[in-house]
């Protein structure tokens, strides 16, 4: 527990009722995912629910693959209430593995950990990769516009995003162009290339 600094105080300081009646109240925590966190503090790691568990747990109207992702979204949030920042990297890092999935499953999990977990993280920087990169498919310009009407931190990375994408994309064709000009990628010219059509 000495991993987490919120638990090492609510266990050691004199200034939480906690450090004297040995118990902590965990009112509002999901205890499958609390189950994940506490097999990280005891272990440095943990293993994401599987076939019947994730079951039993799992939204059906979601593929498997998206309630994994809300999965870790959820963890992601719990790690970042408890100051588990490593637990945090290391769930994003069992999101890529799940990756492609779609615009309103990616939505789904953003909202729950940007409304957890204001200001910066390792997850804002995650989900402009996300976007940078393609890893949903093409996304819909309108869904893109309703997000950004929205507001709110998740609208601005999605607008950061996309404008890196778009400066990206601009580059990458002026690139292109210049290839072109020059002439085939990869091909070397010679004196006599300046005279082929």
């Amino acid at each position: 527990m000495s991993k987490s600094p919120k638990f090492n105080a609510q266990c050691n300081s004199e200034h939480f009722p906690e450090a004297k009646t040995k118990e902590i109240e965990l009112l509002d925590h999901d205890p499958t995912i609390f189950a994940l966190l506490l097999e990280y503090l005891y272990n440095a790691d943990y293993w994401p629910m599987m076939g019947s568990e994730l079951e039993r747990y799992c939204d059906v109207t979601m593929t498997t693959r998206e309630n994994r992702m809300q999965q870790q979204a959820k963890l992601y949030t719990m790690a970042g209430y408890y100051h588990l920042p490593n637990l945090q990297h290391l769930t994003i890092d069992r999101m890529k593995p799940l990756m492609p999935i779609s615009q309103d499953a990616l939505l789904s999990v953003s909202r729950i950990i940007y409304a957890n977990n204001p200001g910066p993280g390792a997850y804002r920087e995650h989900f402009v990769r996300v976007i940078k990169d393609g890893m949903i498919g093409n996304i819909a310009e309108d869904w893109i516009v309703e997000q950004i009407k929205e507001g709110g931190e998740l609208a601005v990375d999605l607008y950061r995003a996309r404008r890196e994408l778009s400066e990206m994309n601009v580059h990458a064709a002026q690139k292109l162009q210049k290839q072109e000009k020059e002439g085939s990628p990869g091909r070397k010219r010679t004196f006599f290339s300046q005279f082929e059509a």
